[in-house]
Order: structure tokens, then sequence, then C-alpha cells
């Protein structure tokens, strides 16, 4: 969570949002960025604003932008206590000086960019949404089917559809009950028991250095401007912190990303050289290695030092261990991959490989127990292919074996972004099919990213699986209902005639 003092400061990582936004929040893998200016009063809302924003994406809800806004205003609007409800003035006062809008036209607003084009203008917009919520949530004859409302939505239906089945009334009649609703004098709050968390207050704050914040600031600049604007902004630092092994390590990270593997061991191995304790850079150096046979003591160094720096990591000790197995040091992989199996018994590579390094040292009963385990483990048909086969090779006088580069020691998750320089993670909303180029609409912790497809067979589409194991991902055009969750990774290119950020180069389907 990033808090600027000034809105200067704020607008400058925001520019793509429009000036009233105060606050924003972007998920990005892992990580999820809430970033917001303290602009006084209305601060502690803007945060439980996009918190609930936050929320509401980990876990996995699917709603459309009215009621995503119209939930994040109400559980931001408590007030003093733990609460949920209460009136929001500045939404009153708005639906007391405007014509409303009816519902239908709110129902309409299918991804947040439309927001700031919503017929009444984006103050109604927001104030009908935090009714409509509220009244959902909080409302007698509402509350009850809130649950079976959402999921009717979590099923695509849409909302005035979902209305209609559980509520059994007409958009017309639900209209005449939120004005009464919003009219009432006394407006519902639901008070909310918890757990007090004692020492929260005494908990001390401590200075970040200027190193520091910058690094966390660049992962900031990552999921508003991609990858380049990063590099700009780490190597930004590198006259006055050239000796700190952090900001090498940072910058190794982000040219990983781009792809540029050359250059980004050289950072790691710059960072190594200046001291770093990060047990993670040493394991990435050493994957970078691990392909160049003439490398392959010192890749065994590196990975002999992120281990004594972090013994509970078993990615390293399966590197290691299958770096030893290629040059026949079967003794020294085999304890290494029992302590991996230890850690994290529940890989059926780290299995597969101590089976054939069990073997090799002439293990015969512990190497057919690994590959039952592995075995056990195994989910696909391959998998099951390979860990029966390595069964019946381990229970016979075959010669040594050699070992298995499975995917947990082949690339580290911060490889996961082989091309393109940038990447948003979010809903795909739109597809807007123009001849034989598209434009893909992707919302965003409440920001629409419009990005470009120059060439649809030149981007990667990486589909989950059907139930039958088959590809099951259609792109079709328009508005997609329900969304689907994705990870696009995109050259970050302006095109102003089609008002688009970026270059598709991949998509992944969650």
């Amino acid at each position: 969570m990033f808090v600027f003092r000034s809105e200067a400061g704020f607008k400058s990582y925001a520019a793509t949002w429009p000036e009233s936004v105060a606050g924003f929040y972007r998920p990005d893998g892992d990580w999820d960025y809430i970033a917001a200016w303290n602009n006084g009063a209305a601060f502690d809302r803007v945060i439980l604003h996009e918190y609930v924003h936050l929320s509401l994406n980990r876990n996995g809800a699917r709603v459309p932008p009215w009621l995503n806004e119209g939930m994040a205003d109400l559980y931001s609007a408590s007030g003093a206590g733990i609460a949920v409800g209460g009136p929001v003035s500045t939404h009153l006062a708005t639906l007391q000086s405007k014509a409303w809008t009816d519902l239908p036209k709110l129902f309409a607003i299918l991804h947040p960019s439309e927001i700031f084009q919503f017929a009444g203008g984006v103050k109604l917009f927001y104030a009908e949404s935090w009714a409509l919520a509220a009244m959902l949530k909080l409302g007698p004859e509402y509350r009850d089917g809130m649950t079976s409302f959402l999921a009717r939505l979590q099923s695509g239906e849409s909302s005035e559809g979902a209305l209609r089945e559980i509520y059994r009334k007409t958009v017309d009649e639900i209209m005449q009950d939120l004005r009464l609703f919003v009219n009432q004098s006394n407006f519902p709050r639901i008070g909310v028991k918890v757990r007090e968390l004692e020492g929260v207050n005494q908990i001390p704050a401590e200075p970040m250095s200027p190193l520091a914040s910058g690094l966390e600031l660049a992962g900031l600049q990552t999921v508003v401007s991609g990858y380049r604007a990063t590099e700009e902004k780490l190597r930004s630092l590198l006259p006055a912190y050239a000796s700190k092994p952090e900001l090498h390590a940072g910058l190794a990270a982000v040219l990983l990303a781009q792809d540029r593997r050359h250059e980004a061991l050289a950072e790691y191995e710059k960072a190594i050289q200046l001291g770093s304790l990060d047990a993670r850079l040493y394991f990435e150096a050493a994957a970078l290695l691990r392909d160049r046979v003439a490398d392959n003591e010192r890749a065994i160094a590196y990975l002999r030092r992120s281990i004594e720096l972090d013994p509970a990591k078993p990615e390293a000790r399966e590197l290691l261990a299958m770096l030893y197995m290629r040059v026949a040091r079967d003794r020294e992989a085999v304890e290494q991959l029992r302590a991996a199996a230890k850690v994290s018994p529940v890989k059926m590579w780290t299995w597969q490989n101590l089976a054939v390094a069990e073997h090799n040292i002439g293990e015969k009963q512990r190497a057919i127990d690994a590959a039952r385990q592995a075995r056990a483990l195994a989910t696909t048909q391959q998998e099951i292919d390979m860990t029966e086969a390595t069964t019946r090779l381990a229970a016979s006088e075959t010669a040594r074996l050699p070992g298995f580069d499975g995917p947990s020691v082949v690339t580290p998750k911060s490889w996961e972004n082989p091309q393109g320089d940038s990447r948003v993670e979010g809903e795909l909303v739109r597809l807007d099919c123009m001849g034989t180029e598209a434009r893909l609409h992707v919302s965003s912790g409440g920001s629409d990213v419009a990005l470009h497809v120059a060439d649809p067979s030149k981007v990667v589409l990486i589909n989950p699986p059907s139930s039958d194991g088959s590809v099951n991902v259609e792109l079709a055009c328009g508005v997609w209902k329900p969304p689907r969750a994705v990870i696009v990774d995109y050259v970050a290119k302006a095109n102003t005639e089609l008002e688009t950020t970026g270059e598709v180069t991949s998509v992944r389907f969650k």
C-alpha cells in the first residue's frame, strides 16, 4: 500500500486515471497494489474502498461495475467502529440534487472505463451504485436474497435478470423501493463482531531509506507503466546506489521479466559480488547458468550458497541435485533430494528424481519407494507412464539412469513473462474485432486497459483445459458474459488512433 503526501506525487503514478481519482487498486500476480494520496478527511474511506476491490478480486468475485463500486462504497462508509453501512453524505447530496438514471442504464455499464462516460455523470453512477448495493445488503426486503443474487451474477446472469428472479420484482418496482430506502431518516447500519487485535496500535513505524522506498515504488511503476518504465526508474538510482546489491537484484529481475537473460545474469552477479544475502538471487543466477555445461561448477556454488542462506526452500536443492546428477555426483544429489522431499513431500518431480538417484547409488528399496511415491503424485497420463517406467527400472539391475528435468527446476516463477515488457491481470470484458486486427479490453483494479492485437496468429494463448483435457476457449467478438480472468503480456506501445496502450503478445486464461 502506497500513501503519497501530495496529489502531484500520486498523479505521477496515476496518469491514466481521471483527475478526480484519489486512489486505485491494481492486481499483479501474487501481489496487490493500492495507491492513494492523503487528501484529508476522505482518506480513510479511499483506502477502505480500494481494499474492498482487492478483497473481491482475491475471492474470485465476478460482479458488474455498479456492484463492485457500490459494495466498495458501502463497506468503506462505516465510520467509527466496526460496522457495515451508514449514510454517505456526498452520495445522498447527489441523489437529492440530480435526476436519477434508470437502472437498466446503470446495468449497461459492463466495464470500468465506461463509468466515466455514464449519461448521468460519474457522481451519479457512484451514488446510485452505492444506494442499490446498500439496499440489497441492508434492506429488510432484500438482504435475505443477497447471497442468491450474487450466485446468479457469478453464473453469468445479467443484473436485471438476477434481480427479477431472486426478488420477483421489475426494475421499476425496485427503483421505487430504492427511493424510499434512500429517503429514510435512520439509515441502516449492521454492527460486526470481531476479535480485538491486541497491540496493533503499539506497532512502531520505521522510516524507509530512499533506496528501499525507490525499490518499492519500482514495483508500483511496473503495474501502472510496465517493465521499461521500471527499468528507467531503477537505472536512475544507480549513480547514488551502485554499491547496493539490492538495486542490482531489482534491476536483474526487471531485465529477466523482459527475457533479457544475459543482462539479468550480469546484474545478479554484480549483486553477488557486492555481498548479497538474498537466497533467491543466488538461485536465479544458477538457473540462468544451468544450461551452460562449462559453468556447472559456478552454478553449483551459487546453489550451495542459496541453500546456506535459506535451507527451507526446496527449489534450490532440486536444481542442485539435477546439476550433481549431470556429472555423476549421485550421492550428493541424493542428499539434496532427500532434504527437498522432507521440506515439500507433495512434488512429484522431487520423488521422481530421488528414485533415479537412489537407484544410481545402489539403494534399490529406497529407489522403489521413491518411485511409488512419485506415481502416487502423478496427475497427467505422461507423468503416470513415466513414473510407472521408473518404478520398473528401480527394481531392475539397469545401469546408471539420467535425471529428469522437472518443471520445478526448469523455470523460476519470475520468468513467467517471456515476451513483452508489461503485464496486466484482470478480466477480459470485451473483444473488438477490426478486420484482421482486434482490441482487447481488460478490466483491472477499477480501470479499463485497452490493448491492440496487430496479428492474432502471433499471440500466444495459454488456456485452461476442459474436463476432458482439451482446450476449450473461443475468442468471441463483443462483450464477454461472464468476463474471463486473464493475465495479458504486452509490449507497452501507445496507439492514439486505436486508443490502446500496448501490443498483446500472450493471453493466459486463469
